[in-house]
């Protein structure tokens, strides 16, 4: 059943049924009409980490709302979702009931498409681990097809639908420069962080994209924070942030890989850099009121601890997690870093599971302009021709045959960028 134009009080949300309605809840408010259960809050912007994201750092978890109907209900399974008044572009197929309430003389409008232009951003960020013949490949680093595998990267870029592309740890700046010979036609334009220097290596950084953009680089060195804490300090830790328009929408998209490890040292690093990239964005936010932003890359900051609640969570107060706004979200399948990846052992052997890539999102632009919506963000596997090859770590001289192509799994996203 399409409910597009059906009006209801409280509409039971049945598995295939399409969420284009109108809710109109007259005289029900929250509690009244309903069995008991959990309650799932959606509004306009959502917030940083539904369900759950602490107010104050150190505190407790409390309930947050999520950005997307479909996200809410899905996670509802049966429970009532109370939806904040207003008009929602989205619409989408639920797999499980849930009931959808606005407050009491509320209206809710959802799969309203034709408030305002509108236009889709498809991004993703790879970790590649492409040291090749640079001075870290030959110091340890290690190394494992390097040439051939970057030519495989190439080839499921120039397959796939991006907007843009942002890659970290290419140390050999030949690799990327051939990378980007091989995908040109589909991504002209590209930009590096190959002049920042750590004491080895540079920042690995690179993006290429669809549309014309202007590429800066940033030192975290610049800032007054330690920032970087043992082998970390031998690649340079910074970012680099990418302007460009799309269909008359700005858009800046910054890249970063942030400090590895658990350590004291290693983790107070890693709050420094969160505080200097955090710092800056406010203040190119400030000055560019309509544009929308992204931050994406490996933060190496582990999903859903203190960490991640606390210093990714208060230094980036503007930005959603955008998996964890974007419908399906389950941590066990959002896993970048897995020693079921046969790379991620090769190249460490004490690899665990941990979500450390991301792609942060601002639900709106600083002046109220322009709103941007997840449809979808999650793993991405880079996977092509199996390869064999020699492991420099795990296990330790023998050669394993794969088709994964970096160490990492990437995070890719679609958006919907609109004026409401």
């Amino acid at each position: 059943m399409n409910t597009l134009n059906k009006t209801f009080r409280i509409s039971r949300v049945s598995p295939g049924l399409v969420a284009a309605a109108l809710l109109a809840a007259s005289g029900l408010s929250h509690g009244q009409g309903h069995p008991p259960g959990q309650d799932f809050d959606v509004t306009k912007l959502g917030s940083f980490s539904p369900p759950n994201t602490r107010l104050v750092e150190g505190g407790p978890l409390v309930p947050s709302p999520y950005m997307l109907v479909k996200s809410a209900a899905a996670q509802a399974q049966g429970d009532v979702v109370l939806i904040e008044p207003g008009t929602y572009r989205e619409s989408g197929v639920f797999a499980g009931d849930a009931e959808l309430c606005a407050p009491a003389g509320g209206t809710v409008v959802l799969g309203n498409v034709n408030a305002g232009a509108s236009t889709t951003l498809r991004v993703v960020s790879l970790n590649t681990h492409l040291a090749g013949s640079s001075v870290g490949g030959d110091f340890g680093l290690g190394t494992w097809q390097d040439t051939a595998r970057m030519y495989d990267i190439a080839d499921i870029c120039i397959a796939s639908p991006w907007d843009f592309v942002a890659f970290s740890e290419i140390w050999d700046d030949a690799l990327f420069y051939f990378l980007q010979d091989e995908a040109k036609a589909i991504y002209p334009y590209w930009g590096t962080g190959f002049n920042l220097s750590g004491d080895l290596e540079h920042s690995g950084l690179a993006v290429m994209g669809r549309n014309p953009m202007v590429t800066l680089q940033y030192d975290y060195d610049d800032c007054s924070q330690e920032t970087c804490s043992g082998n970390d300090c031998l690649a340079n830790k910074g970012y680099t942030m990418s302007s460009f328009a799309k269909d008359t929408f700005d858009i800046v998209i910054v890249n970063t890989h942030m400090q590895a490890g658990s350590t004291p040292l290693a983790i107070l690093a890693r709050e420094g850099q969160l505080q200097c990239l955090g710092n800056a964005l406010l203040v190119h936010m400030a000055q560019n009121p309509d544009n929308v932003y992204f931050v994406v890359g490996d933060l190496n900051v582990p999903s859903g601890g203190n960490e991640y609640h606390d210093h990714l969570r208060f230094n980036f107060p503007l930005f959603n997690d955008g998996a964890r706004n974007a419908p399906g979200f389950v941590l066990s399948e959002q896993t970048t870093n897995s020693p079921i990846n046969p790379l991620a052992e090769c190249f460490d052997c004490d690899t665990v599971d941990l979500r450390l890539d991301y792609i942060l999102y601002t639900p709106q632009s600083s002046d109220g302009s322009v709103r941007v919506m997840p449809r979808s963000t999650g793993r991405y596997k880079f996977l092509g021709p199996p390869l064999t090859g020699e492991c420099d770590e795990c296990p330790n001289g023998r050669d394993i045959t794969t088709g994964e192509k970096s160490d990492h799994w990437a995070v890719e996203g679609e958006y919907e960028i609109y004026r409401p």
